[in-house]
């Protein structure tokens, strides 16, 4: 993968990582809008963020039609770190120790993914 994020369908894939991350801080904080369950779902807020989803899986779709599945979901764990990072920004959320080890972890993990799928 590494050697592939010159080409479109990593970008598109670059792009649902970092769009699915948005859609999450935006639900979080539509969440906290309402003070009622149903207020919270129809607020614009969780609506843009449910929105994003739709422009993730089409996305998605296309980065699969040139990449393979298990590079897709091995680059698709950049989420979880990017998620908490932007929690930490935009939310003031605290980051504990074990979740920056937990986004170290899966750091290395997409690493070693990447270069023993490169080796193949």
């Amino acid at each position: 993968m590494l050697s592939q994020w010159g080409n479109r369908y990593a970008f598109s894939l670059a792009a649902a990582i970092l769009l699915t991350s948005i859609s999450q801080i935006l639900l979080r904080l539509g969440a906290l809008r309402g003070t009622k369950s149903y207020q919270s779902v129809i607020h614009p807020v969780t609506i843009t963020g449910y929105s994003l989803f739709v422009g993730v899986t089409i996305l998605m779709v296309y980065a699969l039609q040139g990449l393979t599945l298990k590079t897709v979901i091995a680059w698709n764990a950049l989420t979880y770190i990017l998620t908490c990072i932007l929690s930490r920004i935009f939310l003031k959320e605290r980051l504990t120790p074990q979740m920056i080890v937990g986004g170290i972890l899966i750091a290395i993990g997409i690493i070693v993914f990447s270069i023993t799928s490169s080796n193949h």
